[in-house]
């Protein structure tokens, strides 16, 4: 890679960390171009070079950490795995924990959701659902096997595996005052586990055959 490339990268990276910062604090519509070249230390000409204006960046936001949970997730969603049930729930183990490292996504989903998704027109359902549609083909191997019960709604459990997922992890703060003196352990372990008892007690045709997935 040339000088000139390095350099027009290592702005691309300094915009994007930038814009992440502003949007998870300020929202789209109150964030500004200014506060966001300020911020990565650049004329904000180059932000309309790169990527044409506040929507254009925001989009690349969104999409950078969309792209990173399908990354993911992915490293799950294939053929190599014999048992549906763990498969299921590494796939939301991992979905979860992306969301506790990725405070910034969390405050730009909830500032979204708040905001209908008018600023940009994303759904928030599309953000909330990508990866976990990849369980599709896991419940269908599932359902032959016997495991999973044949009425399982995937669109519905994709559903209710997101809101629970992103409501205790954006309710991290409340849950760890409120379970501080708890003696089981990590709060986000438990919560998971919580989650993971939930989706499953009405996913597998034997609730007792959850064992399988629990630490």
């Amino acid at each position: 890679m040339d000088g000139r490339r390095a350099r027009g990268e290592a702005t691309r990276k300094r915009l994007m960390e930038s814009a992440e910062r502003v949007f998870a604090e300020w929202g789209f519509a109150a964030a500004r171009v200014d506060e966001i070249a300020r911020q990565a230390g650049i004329n904000k000409r180059m932000l309309y070079l790169y990527y044409g204006d506040k929507e254009g960046i925001y989009r690349a936001v969104v999409a950078q950490n969309l792209q990173r949970l399908l990354q993911e997730v992915e490293l799950v969603a294939t053929d190599d795995w014999d048992d549906p049930v763990a498969q299921v729930a590494e796939t939301i183990r991992r979905y979860f924990y992306f969301l506790v490292h990725h405070d910034a996504l969390i405050r730009l989903l909830q500032l979204e959701m708040l905001n209908g998704g008018k600023g940009t027109g994303m759904a928030f359902e599309a953000w909330t659902s990508i990866g976990l549609n990849r369980l599709d083909g896991i419940l269908e191997k599932g359902i032959k096997k016997g495991v999973f019960r044949p009425d399982v709604e995937l669109n519905c459990l994709v559903m209710t595996v997101s809101t629970l997922c992103l409501g205790f992890v954006s309710r991290r703060p409340i849950l760890e005052s409120v379970f501080s003196d708890t003696e089981a352990g990590d709060v986000m372990e438990n919560s998971l586990q919580h989650i993971l008892k939930m989706v499953f007690d009405g996913m597998l045709m034997v609730p007792s055959s959850l064992s399988k997935v629990q630490s």
